[in-house]
């Protein structure tokens, strides 16, 4: 296949196959997940009337921390990691409900990989979709797979992160994922994810930031079996905590944004994205900004709102050229 210049996806490796892939750049991605339809009631149920279909149900969390670490060590050989196809609806009929489509979407978004979907055309679920992709399709994925936390690795609440930089700036997205099969108390510090930055802490699910205080001895809590916790953490550039597109599960990606830039006014934000839709990006004010008017401006772009939102202030536009930027002052 390198001799006729095909690129391949590895599927079902050994580890053998992970290592003998370096010698080969033809070879770019793997799959790195168990099968998805081992997970999912009803396409069980369906299949046991054939025999060589005989499967066992997992729980969804049952193979997540191998297919996490495969990631990892797909990213480190170069490999662009895939998870199986996935259904994306909650409610899709015929067996093929996806109660945990959420989740499903989340390690996919994180895993800087291929995604699949696998729903029948009229059943996708695009609110989910769109958490993953633009308009155009093109994903918003981070730098890498997930590393995990260290601290976590021996439990069963196991938190993963990876990173997206971008002229210098740096944002982390960390999830904690409770992979037992009942509940478990979680303890989480951040603090190696912040020190020496100007940084907050945002907690995507809660949909708000993370307390100071909350953040000094550690986070703390519990998680039912199954469920997960997913924190966004964002730089600070000329006093503004830029958050970003939070319709995304990464909310900061490569692909679409190219440059971040800050001087003593403001922050200019050079992005390609599709034209013809619009767009919200949102920001946290740090102290000497709170109160402050915030002006946006731009090239390709048509501010239609500048408004605040449960702490963030929430920049609402319309792309009319793909290369465009975003210009704040105030």
């Amino acid at each position: 296949m390198a001799q006729e210049g095909l690129e391949v996806m590895l599927c079902m490796p050994t580890i053998g196959h992970y290592l003998a892939s370096t010698r080969y750049a033809n070879v770019i991605a793997v799959r790195t997940s168990t099968d998805y339809v081992n997970h999912q009631r009803g396409q069980v149920e369906m299949l046991r009337y054939l025999e060589e279909f005989q499967r066992a149900l997992n729980s969804p969390q049952r193979n997540l921390r191998q297919n996490l670490l495969l990631s990892f060590l797909a990213g480190v050989l170069g490999l662009a990691p895939s998870y199986d196809v996935f259904i994306t609806n909650q409610h899709h009929p015929e067996g093929f409900a996806e109660p945990d489509a959420l989740r499903q979407a989340l390690a996919r978004a994180l895993s800087a990989g291929i995604v699949g979907i696998g729903d029948k055309l009229d059943q996708v679920d695009r609110g989910i979709v769109g958490r993953l992709a633009f308009p155009d399709g093109t994903l918003s994925q981070p730098d890498h797979p997930p590393y995990p936390v260290g601290t976590t690795l021996q439990s069963d609440a196991t938190a993963f992160y990876t990173t997206t930089s971008i002229s210098g700036y740096r944002w982390t997205y960390v999830a904690l994922f409770n992979l037992a099969e009942d509940k478990r108390e979680y303890h989480l510090d951040l603090g190696p994810f912040l020190r020496g930055t100007e940084s907050v802490v945002y907690d995507y699910m809660a949909g708000e930031q993370v307390a100071e205080s909350q953040l000094m001895p550690g986070l703390t809590g519990e998680l039912q079996s199954g469920e997960y916790r997913y924190w966004v953490i964002a730089p600070q550039a000329s006093g503004l905590y830029l958050l970003g597109f939070l319709d995304k599960y990464v909310t900061m990606a490569g692909r679409q944004v190219h440059r971040v830039a800050a001087d003593l006014e403001g922050v200019t934000i050079e992005m390609e994205l599709p034209t013809g839709s619009n767009y919200t990006f949102a920001l946290i004010p740090a102290g000497n900004r709170i109160g402050r008017t915030l002006s946006v401006a731009g090239c390709g772009i048509q501010c239609q709102s500048v408004a605040p939102l449960g702490g963030l202030t929430c920049i609402d536009f319309r792309v009319d050229a793909p290369r465009c930027s975003l210009v704040l002052r105030g």
